[in-house]
């Protein structure tokens, strides 16, 4: 944790995958589609801003 303009600040960094199973209708032909997006990092700002739930 640092202090930045009186404010507290956390340090953490996440990397995010999210999976993506579905079906698309494009022109009236039905597409199944599979795969995953990959968010490489993101981080909190704030301290007050973090929230943790279970």
């Amino acid at each position: 944790m640092v202090i930045v303009r009186n404010k507290k600040r956390v340090g953490y960094t996440y990397e995010l995958t999210l999976k993506v199973k579905g079906e698309w209708t494009i022109q009236g032909e039905k597409k199944f589609i599979e795969g995953h997006i990959d968010v490489p990092e993101f981080s909190f700002g704030e301290l007050d801003d973090l929230q943790l739930r279970k």
